[in-house]
């Protein structure tokens, strides 16, 4: 899972990269990018053509980007006003108890602090937790 404030990018720097770390496992077929629109779709700040009209726009950048295995949904802002931390996380079923799911993995960073020596130290870490 991917959480952002913003598609900058570097951004879609860390995104190739977890979309290419997916690819290699196939099992986190399911990941996802939730991206916290500053309109606030769950506050109903879009009409439904505006909300088709954004996930036109997502759906252009994901393309331009060449990503294949995740998908991108429109969330509600973040809680803060200006917030720009991007986490990531990995869930994986619960080996006690196959109907739950807990994080297993997750870091936070400020997105516009994103550099390739960062992301590459995160898809590091993440590499590592997924061999486990």
């Amino acid at each position: 899972m991917v959480y952002t404030p913003t598609l900058s990018e570097d951004f879609f720097t860390l995104a190739r990269e977890v979309d290419q770390l997916i690819e290699k496992h196939p099992t986190l077929e399911w990941s996802f990018v939730q991206v916290s629109d500053p309109k606030g779709a769950q506050y109903g700040g879009y009409t439904a053509e505006e909300l088709k009209t954004r996930l036109d726009e997502i759906n252009a950048l994901v393309k331009k980007h060449k990503l294949k295995h995740l998908s991108f949904l429109v969330s509600a802002p973040p809680a803060r006003a200006g917030d720009t931390t991007v986490t990531l996380a990995l869930a994986q079923r619960d080996t006690t108890n196959s109907k739950r799911t807990v994080v297993v993995w997750t870091m936070q960073m400020d997105g516009t602090k994103l550099d390739k020596a960062t992301i590459k130290k995160l898809i590091s870490e993440l590499s590592v937790t997924i061999g486990k």
